[in-house]
């Protein structure tokens, strides 16, 4: 296969695409970046756009002062680490008495002409807090940093310290970058990038507007801000007392069990959890508390870590099992289905939370079997319902589509005490009742509220 050689400038395309061309000869991409870039030198020399000389002495002055120093070798312990991204890493060195008594050096990992990724995820993996450890380096300019080159473990922490747990610590003055993260954190609405606190990535890269920062102190400090937040924007009468995410299926279950009655639930076939995704709902009436209750959901079942210890445990609750499953969409073309007929028609109650695009189903279901309902809005994907309207108005917020379930169905609208979206409409009418129009209905035996109901 022909390869031209790697000082030739005189090379003929025949594709449209040059790289595509150079890959279809079977070039080295290498090779392929030279002629690129000798090319490019060559337009701007006769185009007059090359830089002046005294201008490329500069740049080369200035390229050779920010140049780290000679080789550098230390031996000390790790006490402390900032990873910033898989590519840089950065650990804090206390040198030993040795090395000049209790100060301390800070240590840089990077990927880049000397080590690669890889190298750098080789050295993140092996290192340990407490290690002592003999660093091969560059000192840079500033005297503070060591850009690492080699590290070799002297002696491990855990095999001193089997049964400790090392605490680490800093010995080094964060320097101005860290001041502003500091700085930031402390005051609300800190700028952080919530997607590279989350993920360690960001899709804008060094174009992101926020900062970023890798660390779980930096981490807590913006949720517990969010949270505080959000606490003082919502209108949740239970805010004070509010759960946190994690238990909302806990407290959506004791709220029906106060609202309805466990009897009343157990009726028939039981409930409907509809898209209830992971079962969280159901797990916790069928298997924790013994009302029957079946998920409806066209993803595959998979438990969670709780719910399969509980499973796997010795009591009440796992034998009882788990839920029953069915893996379909909530829709008319079920709701028809002669194999379900008995299943759907007989149920107690149709319960959802945060069932996403089957919201309104759940509520015309309901109101087609005039069956009670509770459900609780998530998502309002205003681009997929553009029929929804409210007061002449296209349905966007959240707060609408609330309004617009309540007023489409005569129900009630109250409050979860958890935090995020816990507004829960919800219709206490039996299928045994006549209603009609927009008449008050006693729900009898059940609770003491009374409701409008349209089911009819």
């Amino acid at each position: 296969m022909h390869q031209p050689p790697c000082n030739s400038l005189h090379v003929s395309f025949h594709c449209p695409h040059p790289f595509l061309h150079a890959c279809w000869m079977g070039w080295n991409v290498d090779v392929y970046r030279r002629i690129t870039s000798a090319r490019s030198k060559c337009r701007q020399m006769k185009s007059g756009r090359h830089p002046p000389a005294h201008a490329m002495a500069q740049s080369n002055a200035c390229a050779v002062a920010t140049c780290p120093s000679a080789q550098t070798t230390l031996r000390g312990q790790l006490v402390f680490r900032r990873r910033v991204s898989r590519k840089l890493v950065f650990y804090e060195l206390e040198l030993q008495e040795a090395e000049g008594g209790s100060h301390g050096i800070e240590l840089c990992i990077k990927a880049g002409d000397e080590m690669s990724e890889m190298q750098v995820k080789v050295f993140r993996d092996r290192l340990r807090l407490g290690d002592v450890v003999v660093v091969d380096g560059a000192m840079e300019e500033c005297g503070r940093t060591l850009r690492v080159k080699d590290v070799a473990v002297v002696q491990g922490w855990k095999e001193t310290h089997p049964h400790e747990h090392f605490v680490p610590r800093r010995i080094l003055q964060p320097n101005v970058k860290e001041d502003k993260i500091d700085q930031q954190v402390e005051t609300k609405g800190a700028g952080l990038c919530k997607f590279f606190l989350n993920t360690g990535r960001c899709s804008s890269g060094e174009t992101c507007k926020f900062l970023h920062v890798n660390g779980a102190i930096e981490k807590q400090a913006f949720l517990q801000q969010r949270m505080e937040r959000k606490t003082a924007l919502s209108d949740n009468p239970h805010k004070s007392e509010a759960k946190s995410k994690r238990k909302r299926a806990k407290v959506f279950v004791d709220w029906l069990v106060d609202t309805y009655g466990s009897s009343r639930l157990s009726m028939g076939t039981g409930v409907l959890d509809v898209a209830g995704g992971r079962g969280n709902l159901a797990f916790e009436l069928f298997t924790v508390r013994g009302i029957p209750c079946t998920t409806i959901d066209p993803r595959e079942q998979k438990f969670t870590r709780r719910q399969r210890s509980t499973l796997s445990s010795v009591s009440a609750a796992a034998t009882r099992g788990a839920p029953p499953y069915l893996q379909r969409l909530f829709n008319s073309t079920l709701w028809l289905d002669d194999k379900y007929k008995a299943l759907l028609q007989n149920c107690s109650i149709c319960i959802g939370m945060h069932p996403d695009e089957a919201t309104e189903n759940i509520v015309d279901f309901s109101l087609l079997y005039k069956k009670p309902f509770a459900v609780v809005p998530c998502c309002v994907f205003p681009a997929l319902f553009p029929e929804r309207s409210l007061h002449g108005k296209h349905v966007v917020t959240h707060d609408d589509f609330v309004e617009f379930l309540a007023l489409k169905s005569g129900a009630s609208i109250d409050h979860l005490k958890f935090c995020g979206l816990s507004k829960v409409v919800y219709m206490l009418c039996t299928e045994k009742e006549e209603v009609s129009g927009t008449d008050e209905v006693p729900q009898e035996g059940i609770n003491s509220k009374t409701v409008k109901c349209q089911c009819g």
